[in-house]
């Protein structure tokens, strides 16, 4: 069993930006996200099988998503989840429309997915405490070129993400 999520993963310099925005948090506000592990969740799959993450590639092929860009403008925290992220106000219809592909290829290879409204959004900090003065940053564009799905490992030291596949968007 593999536990997966499909997840829209940074170039270099987007990754840079996003760490460099997490850095200018107080030192004290919880725990940052290490640089390679920033990302923003599409679907989450949980744990499944060899046979079905296989399934799930195959029929993610068959997605043909235009590139989008985000607008990465808004920081704010969810006080119950003790999270401090980093988001577009607005969601762009590619990003939409590949959710919505994403989660049916999941539904039709027997992936039972959550039923909530998607929060496109990239964890800056985790196990935050007490108000955050949230830095000033200059909002910035992330073109997004194409997506992946990734393989998640609980470690002591917290997860660990490694990238099974990726695919490109626009094409």
């Amino acid at each position: 069993m593999k536990r997966l999520f499909f997840a829209l993963w940074p170039d270099t310099d987007t990754r840079e930006r996003i760490y460099a925005i997490s850095r200018m948090l107080p030192r004290k506000c919880g725990r940052l996200v290490p640089i390679n592990n920033l990302h923003t969740t599409l679907v989450f799959l949980g744990d499944i099988d060899a046979h079905v993450c296989q399934d799930v590639q195959d029929t993610t092929s068959e997605i043909r998503s235009p590139a989008f860009s985000l607008q990465l403008d808004t920081i704010g925290k969810w006080p119950g989840a003790k999270v401090i992220w980093l988001a577009p106000s607005s969601i762009p219809e590619g990003l939409a429309s590949l959710v919505t592909g994403l989660n049916k290829v999941a539904s039709n290879c027997g992936v039972v997915i959550e039923n909530r409204p998607y929060s496109s959004h990239i964890t800056l900090a985790r196990k935050a405490h007490g108000p955050a003065p949230y830095p000033v940053f200059t909002p910035f564009v992330w073109k997004v070129q194409g997506f992946s799905l990734v393989q998640s490992t609980t470690l002591p030291e917290g997860g660990r993400y490694e990238v099974i596949r990726n695919w490109s968007c626009g094409q």
